[in-house]
């Protein structure tokens, strides 16, 4: 089977479960709610460099446990990891009894201000992503030549002096958006 099951059962099977695939993409999400990434993810080459946060199903000492998450998490494993490629983030959290967090975990915040200062910085998670999914490139390291034909969501760094033919809309309330951070440093 691909996953574990969810308790052990009496039924054999011919070959244990492989272990995770060591190459594709998964998602790196923003270490905090509330860092200059906050609610940011990417698309990201299991090569890519990453920074490490680690969870756990079941207690580990000295890790915490956030209040509305299922799992404990921890930065310090025993030291700080940024840098990393999926492989050896992967390694790293199974060295220590834990594993990479799931996407879900890092959006709600299951591993933020655990140290290691990683909470405006990408972070792995163990969440592949699937081929439904395009894989997301690198943004273009200089704007496009032209402006395109609609706004833009995000509002302007400061007022300007410009008069506009309309009031700025809200912001959407619902619906599913990628953010994608300036750096992945």
């Amino acid at each position: 089977t691909i996953k574990p099951t969810p308790s052990p059962t009496n039924e054999l099977t011919d070959a244990p479960t492989p272990p995770p695939p060591t190459s594709g993409s998964y998602y790196a999400v923003c270490g905090s709610s509330t860092g200059i990434c906050a609610g940011d993810e990417l698309q990201a080459s299991s090569s890519d460099l990453h920074e490490v946060r680690c969870c756990s199903d079941v207690l580990i000492s000295g890790w915490e446990k956030r209040a509305g998450c299922d799992v404990w998490g921890e930065s310090n494993i025993p030291a700080c990891h940024t840098g990393k490629t999926w492989v050896e983030a992967n390694d790293l959290c199974a060295n220590v009894e834990g594993r990479l967090c799931t996407r879900a975990e890092l959006f709600d915040d299951c591993t933020s201000n655990s140290g290691c200062k990683m909470n405006d910085h990408h972070i792995w998670s163990g969440t592949a992503v699937t081929a439904s999914e395009p894989t997301t490139s690198a943004p273009a390291g200089s704007p496009t030549p032209k402006p395109t034909d609609s706004p833009t969501i995000k509002p302007t760094p400061s007022p300007t002096n410009e008069l506009t033919d309309a009031p700025t809309p809200p912001p959407p309330t619902s619906g599913s958006y990628y953010a994608v951070c300036g750096s992945s440093t």
